[in-house]
This record gives C-alpha cells, structure tokens and sequence, in this order.
C-alpha cells in the first residue's frame, strides 16, 4: 500500500549543502542518474543542479547503460546491482581477467571522465567494489532513506570499504537496545506520513523526532557506520534460533549462475533458498555444489538446508523487486509459493 511523504524545504537545503561540502560538484560536473524520481535521494541531484550549476542527466534504468556511453557523466549514482551487473558484463567480454584490458573496457563503458561512483540502497559485494576500485574509479558507499534523506557517505578522505561511511552534517546517527539503526537530524524531512495504512507512522517517526529505520547497525570506533540488513531480514528457526540471512544471500550471490536470491525458513529448522538462475536446470549441479561449499564454512544454523531453482526474474514489472531493486520476500515466497512445496531440492 503507498505510503505519501512531504519533504520539508530545510531537509532538502541541509542535505544537499552536506553533500556538496563533501564532493565540490562543479559546472564541469555530470551527475547521472536513472532511478524512479519517487525515490526523494534522486531528485536531490536535481536541486543539487540548479543550485550549484552542475549538468544532471536523467535516465531510466532500461537505457542507461546506452546512455552511460552517450553523456559521458562524472559521477554516477547506481544501485549495487547496476554496477554488479555491468562488471559482469565487462568481465565476459575481456578474457583472462587482464587488468589493463578490463580498465579500457570500463572506461568504454562509462566514458572517461568519471571522477566518482555512488551506491546504496542496497548491500555492495566486496568484489564489485574491488573491481572498479582496481580499474582506478572510486565507488562510494552511503546510506539513506525517503523518510531521512542522505545520513551517511563514504567520501574522499574519510572512506572505509564495507561501511556506508559517516554521518553527514547534522545527521546524528545511533544504534538502539535492539540493534536498529536511529537517525536524528537537525532538519528532519518530516515527523510523519501524509497518508498510509494504520500505525505505518508511528513505527518509523518517533515522539521525539527521530527516525527508527528497521535497519540494524553498528558503528565502529572511528564513526563508520556499517549495515548489517534489515530486521525483518532475521528469520527465526523452529529450534528458536535467530539467523540473519543477508549475509548468507551475499555468499549465494557470488555464483555466477545466480542473477538474485532470497533465505527464509522452510518450517523444518532449515534453511531455504529461492534462486533466481536464468539458465535453470542446467545450472543445477553448479549451484548445488557452490551452496555445499558454503555450507561447509558455515555455522550449523546458517547452512542451507534446501533450495529451488526459479527462472523467472526478480524484477519491479513483476511485482518482485522494490523500486530500490531489492527482493520483496513476501511476494516471491507467494509467487512460487506450490514450487517451494512441490520441488525444492535437498544440499547434502
């Protein structure tokens, strides 16, 4: 059910006056952009233009790797599964991984004048960061949502590869008594929704204006704040145990033949993996053997303990994927709901 939200002119100026002191955007500048403007972040960069004189270019997700070529931009804002996405692609195109050669394809890729890329939204594997770092472009992970706006960013000088960086100015950033990431600021984006379904308010907006974000934290000693997923990311197993699953989705992830995945609790004690594989059943025993393996490393509680295979895309047409391009469980576990019954496979 959507939910309205009105941002207040205050949050707006704060965030973007924060974010240019940590990047100088300049005329010389082109942000690109190509997520959905009801995402409040992305019409940020269009303020951020008309105020500081920067070019902004707009795209949509479809065409933006047509486009990329085209403007040759900047700066790049993307999800993680752009960039994933685009380095796998350059990845087959180049053979034996030759550092130099990968380089030229990225640069062919995204133009020559990138001076930064941007994500969030979403968890970054370490190995895509990696990639574009190794082929001389900074990739900067930060952290946000519509009801806070911008709270963190990694940025030149104070970047830590793994966490979404440190508040930004006049963000005050906090951990609660049940590991859930707290976020005051000086100028909120608001107190409340405009409209939503019952009680939606005040789960999020708290009485004394800070913004409870669902999402579990922790900050380490220098300030860094890292994301360890979502509450509603914890699957309790029959046995009483408490799994978080986003780090075990991240491992699943790495097989190649894996476009997306979920973990949830198949009701049995175990764990079960929706995975979504473009080449099906003939990537079966790849990706059997690749779970196995991780189940190898794995504490008994996190070890997968079924799978099924789904070719279907996860994508927001379906009604599978947020407009953030980030699984929504509930609908998968609906929509493939008599497959998980019928064929789900066992890991020995």
């Amino acid at each position: 059910e959507p939910k309205g939200l009105a941002a207040t002119v205050g949050s707006i100026d704060s965030s973007i006056c924060a974010t240019q002191a940590l990047f100088n955007h300049s005329a010389d500048d082109k942000l690109f952009i190509f997520l959905p403007l009801s995402l409040l972040q992305q019409r940020y960069w269009v303020y951020s233009a008309l105020v500081y004189g920067h070019d902004v270019v707009l795209s949509t997700y479809q065409l933006a790797y047509y486009a990329l070529s085209r403007e040759a931009p900047t700066v790049v804002m993307g999800v993680p599964a752009f960039f994933e996405t685009l380095r796998k692609a350059i990845s087959a195109r180049v053979e034996g991984d030759h550092p130099v050669a990968l380089c030229h394809a990225v640069i062919e890729a995204m133009g020559a004048r990138i001076r930064y890329l941007w994500t969030g939204s979403a968890p970054a594997s370490p190995d895509m960061l990696r990639f574009f770092e190794d082929c001389g472009m900074a990739i900067y992970e930060g952290y946000g949502m519509n009801e806070t706006c911008i709270v963190t960013k990694n940025a030149p000088g104070a970047h830590r590869r793994g966490s979404v960086g440190k508040p930004i100015d006049r963000k005050h950033v906090s951990i609660d008594e049940e590991g859930i990431v707290v976020v005051r600021s000086a100028f909120p984006v608001n107190t409340r929704y405009l409209f939503c379904a019952p009680g939606d308010s005040e789960r999020i907006f708290q009485p004394d204006g800070s913004v409870r974000t669902g999402d579990l934290g922790r900050i380490d000693e220098d300030g860094f704040l890292y994301i360890l997923g979502r509450a509603d990311d914890i699957v309790v197993l029959t046995n009483g145990r408490n799994v978080l699953v986003r780090p075990i989705e991240e491992k699943i992830r790495t097989c190649p033949e894996v476009e997306n995945c979920i973990v949830v609790g198949s009701g049995d004690g175990r764990l079960l993996a929706i995975l979504c594989v473009p080449h099906g059943e003939a990537a079966s025993d790849a990706i059997k053997r690749h779970i196995a393996d991780l189940n190898d490393m794995s504490r008994p509680d996190e070890r997968i303990g079924r799978f099924l295979i789904v070719e279907e895309p996860f994508s927001i047409e379906n009604g599978l994927l947020t407009s953030q391009y980030k699984p929504k469980r509930r609908a998968i576990l609906a929509r493939f709901a008599a497959e998980i019954t019928q064929t789900t496979r066992g890991v020995s």
